[in-house]
Formats: structure tokens, C-alpha cells, sequence
């Protein structure tokens, strides 16, 4: 049987997915997704999130940037990959999440415009006192 690499992950962005433009022009978007759980703590649990790396590419990453914002409500599909990076002669080791394929969940709530407190109403001729 062969190896498989594969993630699902559902969470929130803590940002909003910026597309970028590579050098040879491919499309890219690097995002952090918030994974919660709980832990015991005690006799209580407590909530934590994990913050994870995903990268994705080309139309997947242009989809996403158009349909996505700051705390959606995704599930996404990918694969894990380790890099190592030398960084002032010590090795750093990091883990990111390279994104094949997403599902928008749910949108976060808009926040109500409210007026500035220096904005006030036009009554024309009608002045209400």
C-alpha cells in the first residue's frame, strides 16, 4: 500500500486572503487557519486555537481570495509539508498545509454601520425643535 498525505481541516481565517502574483506569474495565497479544541484543565476544559500555515495555488488560490474573508468558515483538503530553513546557523523546522481544494461554511456576521458622531441628519427647512 502507498503512503498518503492527506489533511481536512475545518476552522476560521484570522485574516483576509491575500492573492499574490509570483515572479513566473502564478497566482498564490498564504493564509492562517484557527483550529479550536479543548483541553482539560483541572476539572475544567478550556478552549484553544491552533493556528496553522496553508498555502495554496493558481485558480484555487484566486477562488479563494475572492470568496473568503476574515473569519469564514472553512473545511479545507490538502497536503502536509515539512521544510527545514537554516537560520543563523540553527535549523528551523516548520510544518504548513499545501491547500488542493476548500469549502466556504459560513461567512462572518456584518457589523452594523453606525453613525459617525460628528455625521448628523438633514432636516432642509425643517429644523425639529
Amino acid at each position: 500500500m502507498k503512503d498518503l498525505n492527506q489533511v481536512q481541516l475545518t476552522g476560521r481565517l484570522g485574516a483576509d486572503p491575500e492573492l499574490k502574483t509570483s515572479s513566473k506569474g502564478m497566482s498564490y495565497c498564504r493564509l492562517n487557519l484557527g483550529v479550536q479544541s479543548s483541553k482539560k484543565q483541572g476539572d475544567s476544559w478550556v478552549d484553544q486555537t491552533d493556528w496553522l500555515n496553508i498555502t495554496t495555488f493558481g485558480k484555487t488560490a484566486e477562488n479563494l481570495a475572492k470568496q473568503a474573508k476574515k473569519g469564514s468558515q472553512l473545511l479545507v483538503t490538502g497536503t502536509l509539508k515539512a521544510e527545514v530553513r537554516e537560520v543563523d546557523g540553527k535549523k528551523q523546522h516548520s510544518t504548513s498545509i499545501m491547500l488542493s481544494d476548500f469549502k466556504l461554511f459560513s461567512q462572518p456576521a456584518a457589523q452594523p454601520q453606525q453613525k459617525k458622531s460628528e455625521e448628523f441628519e438633514d432636516f432642509g427647512d425643517d429644523i425639529p425643535f
